[in-house]
């Protein structure tokens, strides 16, 4: 954990400790890594966040909740500057609505299957019952589907809800105080 310390910004990462963290990813994570996105990030908290974008879901919480062993601050920070599919259920209707949209329907039956009950009503509720009663069947007739596929299922939707909050079509609160003003 002190690579991911130092890489946090507890202590200065040398070229040695990131090249560790890189091997300990693609051992984890296969060679999703992009290591030339994360030299040119602003801050040491900024990198980390990046790197966990780009890595699957259970890798990203595995490497956050290591991180929050060691130094709970700076894992709450990460969480906090991070999006994840589960970070859905706190947007607005209308930003839900909008996401649902462009989001592909297989895509949407996948994810929802690993999803908690809390985020399937919020889904439900922000679609129109014929489409979430369909959805609803569509899931439960299907079989048995691997985690990996959820697991990209949800990082596709996740790529919407990024490409809509930079297009400023919807808007994600990350630190939970930010109020919209009409």
């Amino acid at each position: 954990m002190s690579v991911l310390s130092r890489l946090a910004g507890i202590e200065r990462a040398d070229t040695e400790a990131i090249e560790l963290f890189e091997n300990m990813l693609r051992k984890r994570a296969g060679n999703l890594l992009d290591v030339d996105s994360y030299h040119q990030a602003e801050s040491r908290t900024d990198q980390l966040v990046g790197l966990m974008q780009i890595i699957d879901t259970q890798t990203s919480r595995w490497i956050i909740d290591g991180i929050d062993e060691v130094v709970p601050t700076i894992g709450a920070l990460v969480r906090q500057q991070m999006f994840m599919f589960e970070n859905i259920a706190a947007l607005d209707d209308r930003a839900i609505q909008r996401v649902l949209r462009d989001v592909d329907q297989k895509d949407l039956a996948l994810s929802m299957r690993a999803a908690t009950d809390e985020m399937k009503e919020r889904l439900y509720a922000n679609m129109p019952s014929r489409d979430a009663a369909m959805l609803s069947e569509d899931m439960e007739a299907s079989g048995k589907v691997r985690m990996a596929l959820i697991h990209e299922a949800q990082r596709r939707i996740v790529a919407v809800v990024m490409r809509l909050e930079e297009a400023d079509e919807i808007v994600v609160n990350r630190s939970g105080n930010d109020e919209m003003v009409v």
